[in-house]
């Protein structure tokens, strides 16, 4: 997904899904706080990068500014959409405080079903 920050300057949000091979199996993590492991059904990860005016998206290694990440609980269906929202809600309140500056990318996510050629364009 595509985001237009200021004149020449955007973003690319990218999100990588994590599901064990076999649906009988889970992920297990140790849990941050008690050391516990936690059994989860899948992960889904957002990165958020950042690009100049003159970057060429297929050339230029981008500058990363923020991810955010999201485990499905060992109880709950595995659903891409549903870590998709999780997932970059984490990585944009790490990265912006103000409303306004988060509307952007919200608008754009749920607008990116209308538009479904603009990723295509930057992955040629």
């Amino acid at each position: 997904m595509i985001v237009q920050l200021d004149k020449g300057v955007f973003a690319i949000v990218s999100w990588r899904h994590q599901r064990p091979s076999d649906p009988a199996t889970s992920i297990v993590l140790p849990d941050a706080i008690t050391g516990r492991a936690i059994y989860s059904r899948g992960k889904t990860s957002c990165c958020i990068r950042l690009y100049g005016p003159d970057d060429d998206p297929k050339k230029v290694s981008p500058f990363k500014i923020s991810t955010g990440c999201t485990f499905c609980s060992y109880q709950d269906t595995f659903c891409k959409e549903t870590g998709r929202k999780i997932s970059m809600t984490r990585a944009l309140n790490r990265l912006f405080r103000s409303k306004e500056a988060r509307r952007l990318f919200w608008e754009e996510y749920f607008g990116r079903k209308e538009h479904p050629d603009a990723e295509a364009t930057i992955r040629n």
